[in-house]
């Protein structure tokens, strides 16, 4: 039998004063009044700076940020005018939002991370248009030095907190996370988010609400993969769309036939809420008890990350059907706000997000290796651009794509600016056109926005040029410029704004006509300067390592890349550019690592990628070698033993895969001649192929 669930859902007014009269019968319509006329009384008016949390930093907090900058000014040997007289009013608007407190937070949590050697990311979003920011280490973007805007990220008419966002190392994001955990103790929590069903899982979840007896397993497998022809999850089809679809055949008539109504459930809750999770960066922050502000509840833990250690695991003692008692691992459930993202922000709560970025852990390590660092003089070097030029962008963050390659292809970027630019006009929608041209020298000099729009040939591409151009061509005030900068991202300026554009630039002895056409040209793709400038300079940065230190970047990118398809492309790459791959060996490590064979460096793949050998697995190998080195298959087994107390990581099963992929061949030369042959292979794989350098030569 079916349960019904025809009620379940919210009901009108009127649908709950009927359901009272038949059901209990009495009339409700006074209990719907009253409960109108409470919603009417009840008034909530809460301030941001009442809800923002505070430490104790020893002193004022404005005196605390004032004297945090100023060491950050001077450590940077900027104490010059032009840079003081921007802290100056930044700092003033700072400090009538009293948003100092928010500033401190994200500078301990950032300066704390730096302690530990946690590398932090270059900034990302708006922020980077702050030279406090960039003076306490929020970001490294100089915005005076790359142009970006503070107006932008905060002024004096914005009452909403400002985003700053931070990205930290992947691997290392879970101890920033858990030192903002402990910092805040009881007054913070993880934010939750709700994840929507997809195919495979609705379909096992109606199969499951509708019976085991309603539905044959082959048919929701056969169901499952149809699904997956149609490419459902792309185009979302109604039922009718579904049983006329031509790569199906009649499968899905038939389908509704032998089960009605199941498709018809499954189109209307294709995309629905599924359930609620952790978000994987969201922490939410509050003055004191944080269960007083927010409601929290229990959701599942997630697996833990790549080399994040699982807190949320406990042992805990079941009865098995036998009547033994046995110890498993069991995961626990953690607690979130049940607000998300968009209710803690209309509850004035402060979030922070702290993100994990691949491309930082990369690079953390080719320092620690190398001793090198980010300097500005990197972007000077002509090498970095003759390298995006030439579509040497396999392992560049953002610029590895097809896409991005055909783009650079196209501009040819010179210097930092275009590269700048080149991560705006890979979206869709943005005006590659106009910039060409202006690039050229054939763009439209005459142009009422021209001025606003130097720095990109006279193409208008960033939110700050469009917020420079409401407050200088139409004298609108901040508050308005911000609103047309929202609407303008969903491609469509209310008329109100539009109107308030038009006016204002017709006070501004701009024709109307022209003003029109302007505020038009406003609802155009952009996107945010400052965002740009931190992940180029994280693009360019990352290029020159690749060019300057190519054994150390490729190992390091190697051993941070999951997937396999990937990691076999950065192989033939890295030996076309004459590097040395050597297969791996029980008396390497788990994972990629430079080596040296008669005092060449060579890049030797980890025990974890061959087929079969786990992460877990080629650690326990590593780890129970200590110092010394494995002399056979035995003395594996024996060492193993000895720390494991088990050989179950290194079962018969394990042993044939490790002398397959040769990490059993004691011999260094007999060795070094089979990774060669590996090399070569490589090499001819990599030539054979046609490279994606020669997909794109059709556009040069």
């Amino acid at each position: 039998m079916i349960a019904d669930y025809s009620n379940l859902y919210m009901h009108s007014a009127q649908e709950m004063v009927d359901a009272w009269q038949d059901q209990m019968g009495f009339d409700g319509a006074q209990y719907v009044e009253e409960a109108a006329n409470l919603l009417a009384r009840a008034k909530t008016d809460l301030e941001f700076g009442n809800m923002l949390p505070h430490l104790d930093w020893g002193m004022k907090s404005s005196s605390k940020l004032a004297q945090v900058a100023k060491e950050g000014l001077l450590a940077k040997g900027l104490w010059k005018e032009d840079y003081l007289a921007q802290m100056r009013h930044e700092m003033k608007v700072i400090k009538k939002l009293g948003f100092e407190d928010y500033f401190l937070m994200c500078w301990e949590m950032i300066n704390w991370a730096r302690s530990q050697d946690i590398m932090v990311g270059y900034g990302r979003g708006s922020v980077c248009g702050s030279l406090l920011a960039y003076a306490i280490g929020l970001t490294m973007v100089d915005p005076i030095r790359l142009g970006t805007s503070f107006d932008r990220f905060l002024h004096e008419e914005k009452r909403a907190i400002p985003d700053i966002d931070s990205d930290i190392r992947a691997s290392r994001r879970g101890e920033v996370m858990q030192h903002v955990f402990d910092t805040y103790e009881g007054r913070c929590a993880a934010i939750s988010t709700v994840g929507y069903y997809k195919s495979k899982k609705l379909v096992n979840d109606l199969c499951r609400a509708m019976g085991q007896d309603y539905i044959s397993k082959d048919d929701a497998q056969e169901l499952k993969r149809q699904l997956a022809v149609v490419d459902y999850e792309e185009h979302k089809f109604t039922l009718e769309e579904l049983k006329q679809h031509a790569r199906s055949g009649s499968f899905f008539r038939e389908f509704d036939q032998k089960y009605p109504t199941f498709l018809e459930h499954f189109c209307l809750l294709n995309g629905q809420a599924s359930y609620r999770g952790r978000h994987p960066a969201g922490v939410a922050i509050t003055p004191y008890e944080i269960e007083k502000i927010v409601p929290l509840m229990a959701v599942k833990a997630k697996k833990a990350e790549d080399g994040e250690e699982d807190e949320n695991i406990e042992l805990v003692e079941v009865t098995m059907k036998n009547g033994k008692k046995k110890m498993v691992k069991k995961k626990r459930p953690i607690l979130v706000t049940a607000f998300d993202m968009k209710a803690l922000d209309n509850a004035k709560v402060l979030k922070l997000d702290i993100l994990g970025l691949k491309t930082y852990d990369v690079i953390a390590d080719v320092e620690a290796m190398t001793g090198c660092s980010f300097t500005y003089d990197i972007l000077d070097d002509p090498k970095i651009y003759e390298g995006f030029c030439n579509l040497d962008t396999n392992g560049i963050f953002q610029f590895g794509s097809p896409t991005m390659k055909q783009l650079l292809i196209k501009v040819q970027p010179k210097n930092f600016g275009e590269v700048v630019a080149c991560n705006t006009l890979v979206r869709p929608g943005a005006s590659l056109g106009d910039y060409l041209k202006g690039k050229k020298g054939k763009g439209n000099k005459n142009s009422l926005t021209n001025k606003y729009c130097q720095d990109t040939y006279g193409a208008l591409l960033y939110e700050e040029q469009k917020l420079a151009i409401a407050l200088g061509l139409a004298k609108m005030n901040r508050t308005d410029a911000d609103k047309l900068i929202k609407q303008a991202k969903k491609g469509l300026i209310s008329p109100e704004i539009k109107k308030k554009f038009i006016d204002g630039a017709i006070g501004n002895a701009i024709d109307a006509g022209e003003a029109e056409k302007i505020v038009d040209t406003l609802a155009l793709y952009s996107f945010n300067k400052g965002h740009c400038v931190g992940y180029s300079l994280l693009a360019v940065y990352t290029m020159w390592i690749k060019i300057y230190y190519p054994l150390e970047f490729y190992t390091c990118l190697l051993k941070y890349e999951k997937v396999k398809e990937n990691r076999e492309v950065f192989e033939q790459e890295a030996v076309k550019k004459g590097q040395i791959i050597l297969l791996p060996h029980i008396n390497g490590g788990a994972n990629y690592r430079v080596t040296y064979i008669q005092n060449e460096p060579c890049i030797q793949r980890g025990l974890s990628t061959i087929d079969g050998i786990g992460k877990k697995c080629a650690d326990i190998i590593e780890r129970s070698r200590g110092d010394t080195m494995y002399k056979s298959m035995d003395d594996l087994v024996q060492k193993v033993r000895d720390l494991e107390k088990t050989t179950r990581n290194v079962h018969v099963g394990i042993q044939a895969k490790l002398e397959e992929a040769g990490a059993m061949i004691f011999d260094e030369e007999e060795h070094f001649n089979l990774s060669a042959r590996y090399s070569k292979l490589l090499l001819k794989h990599a030539y054979k192929t046609v490279s994606e350098d020669e997909e794109y030569t059709w556009a040069r």
